[in-house]
């Protein structure tokens, strides 16, 4: 009985041993893809003028794959400077897929005038957000390229990719958003977002006192504007911003009126 029991233990320690080997190859495996990616993508942005300062790092064994980012990201009008940024949910298609900036982050315009005040050393006005936290709930499968063909397929599938909440705390303003998306029969993004925002008539105030070329009548009739698409919290009383928004037809939409045009996407054909 005792040789059987030891035999029984070597094989369960044996099996055991041999799945944390085929999980760490996987691990370390799909580390790669995403690092391949990371690369990819980071090199076609460097192409477009927007470098990363730092290298994104990949960690989390043995626990699911997160992604880490502290440094710059450049841009010919603009400096992001990112304390900490942390992406997870990248592992497989239907997880729910986060990136926080519990450190927030802080957004330099880098127009002529404020490149010539950093020759002088002059205090540089910059927007600062506190905090930003991104959950989405990802489609339960993914294209196998980016090919037109692919996409058409992936599309029948009806894909949908949920905004469970982007939150963003940039005082005097508290943004939060919803939504859903998915691709239309022309392969173009379609989808609705409700947009939620506390203090907003003070972060107008704010940012017209910032820019200093906004007129007191300017700012009364951008408050009407916003007030008039406004509701009451009916636990606090407190008034708070909500649009509903509507992505159809490459336009972005609230109610009958259209707000902006989105670029068309081009996937590429393969011969």
């Amino acid at each position: 009985m005792k040789k059987i029991l030891t035999y029984g233990f070597s094989i369960f320690a044996l099996i055991l041993v041999l799945a944390l080997t085929a999980y760490t190859g996987y691990w370390h495996w799909y580390s790669g893809k995403i690092a391949h990616f990371l690369n990819n993508a980071i090199e076609r942005l460097d192409k477009e003028g927007i470098t990363f300062t730092q290298t994104p790092r990949i960690g989390g064994y043995p626990f699911p794959h997160h992604i880490i980012y502290k440094g710059d990201i450049q841009g010919a009008d603009f400096n992001l400077k990112i304390p900490y940024l942390k992406i997870s949910g990248i592992s497989r298609p239907g997880n729910l897929f986060r990136l926080t900036l519990p450190q927030g982050a802080q957004l330099y315009p880098l127009s002529a005038a404020v490149r010539d005040a950093q020759q002088k050393d002059k205090v540089i006005e910059y927007y600062d957000v506190k905090t930003i936290d991104l959950r989405l709930g990802l489609p339960t499968q993914f294209p196998t390229s980016l090919n037109h063909e692919d996409i058409k397929n992936w599309q029948k599938t009806d894909p949908r990719l949920s905004l469970y909440t982007l939150d963003i705390q940039a005082p005097p303003l508290a943004i939060i958003l919803q939504g859903i998306f998915t691709l239309d029969q022309n392969l173009q993004p379609q989808g609705e977002i409700i947009i939620r925002g506390d203090n907003f008539e003070d972060a107008v105030a704010a940012l017209a006192s910032d820019t200093g070329n906004v007129t007191s009548g300017e700012l009364r009739f951008l408050q009407g504007i916003l007030k008039s698409l406004s509701k009451t919290d009916e636990k606090t009383g407190k008034t708070y911003l909500h649009i509903a928004l509507d992505i159809q037809d490459s336009t972005l939409k609230i109610g009958p009126l259209k707000l902006a045009s989105i670029p068309h996407i081009h996937w590429p054909k393969v011969p």
